[in-house]
Parts: structure tokens; sequence; C-alpha cells
């Protein structure tokens, strides 16, 4: 799947994902895909989170496991 993320000045900027074939799976691999205004394209896993919730529950899962 695609989604409009944003621009700057000379880049287009795509939310991706690439997901497991399996049905029953809910395992995916979230992408940035970079469109420049000379066609060039650059696809890279994408590391940030969306919202603060997530972000707050992966910190304190990450907390526990160094216990």
């Amino acid at each position: 799947m695609w989604f409009y993320d944003k621009c700057d000045g000379n880049n287009l900027y795509f939310a991706a994902s690439v997901g497991s074939p399996d049905k029953s799976s809910d395992e995916y691999v979230p992408l940035v895909v970079k469109i420049s205004r000379f066609g060039e394209v650059s696809i890279k896993k994408d590391a940030t989170l969306d919202t603060q919730s997530e972000m707050t529950s992966n910190n304190t899962a990450e907390e526990e496991e160094g216990v």
C-alpha cells in the first residue's frame, strides 16, 4: 500500500508497507518512498513511529527488557 505523506522542495514522500502473504499474519515492514523531481526513487525502512502512544509503549517494553 502507498500513502502520500508530504513534499519538501524537490521531493515527494510516501509511506508504504510490505506485509506477509500469510492472511493470518499481521507482520509488515514500514517503508518510506522518496521520489525526486527528476524521477529518482529511493526506498528506506521506516524507523519513525507515527504516534506518541506507540512511542510510549515501545519505550516501556524496552525498559522492561533491560531489567
